[in-house]
């Protein structure tokens, strides 16, 4: 049972990390740009003009 319990924590603190990575990533990428900005950067990431 304590490799299983082990298994699982260790499972959601690196899916924390990355879903803080990808939340951090664009705006590091867009550099200080204003949210506006950042909101057409991400649309345009996604193909929408």
């Amino acid at each position: 049972m304590e490799r299983e319990s082990l298994l699982t924590l260790l499972v959601a603190l690196l899916s924390g990390v990355a879903i803080l990575a990808c939340g951090w990533w664009p705006v590091v990428q867009a550099g200080g740009a204003s949210g506006r900005q950042l909101e057409r950067l991400m649309w345009n990431g996604f193909g929408y003009q």
